[in-house]
């Protein structure tokens, strides 16, 4: 089946998430305009975001910490090789999801991954969409 990407993101055929090996793939519902099935619009936003800076990343790399495996939003590969999680908190208001969210925060810290060094936090609530202005801002602070 042929793609046309008219826009930056389509909805996705379930089918099509079958192979992918990132834990929940039927929740992996847009495309990027670079091909990579992502799960929320805020995803593709960032996405594209690391992909016109011209800034390596991988979306779900599997990573182990403490003999459990994460799957962090975006891995990004510095030029210099230095590694950064970006995590995408899209559902920041609900109390089920941000506790696990600040469960995984806390196991990031302890292995060595800090906001403002090498772990990138994005927000956002039903009230407060995910900004893309702060993302570029974000890429900014990353890459000096």
């Amino acid at each position: 089946m042929q793609k046309h990407y008219s826009s930056i993101l389509l909805a996705v055929d379930e089918k099509e998430n079958e192979k992918s090996q990132v834990p929940n793939p039927e929740a992996l519902k847009f495309y990027t305009k670079m091909g990579i099935i992502v799960r929320s619009k805020s995803e593709v936003i960032i996405a594209t975001s690391l992909y016109d800076n011209n800034i390596k990343f991988e979306y779900e790399k599997p990573i182990k910490i403490s003999d459990v495996i994460y799957y962090p939003d975006f891995t990004v590969e510095k030029k210099n090789g230095d590694i950064i999680l970006w995590e995408h908190l899209g559902l920041i208001d609900n109390p089920d999801y941000r506790n696990k969210a600040y469960r995984k925060i806390l196991k990031y810290n302890e292995n060595g991954y800090y906001q403002g060094k090498n772990l990138i936090l994005t927000y956002e609530t039903a009230e407060s969409p995910l900004d893309p202005l702060d993302v570029e801002h974000e890429i900014e602070k990353m890459c000096r």
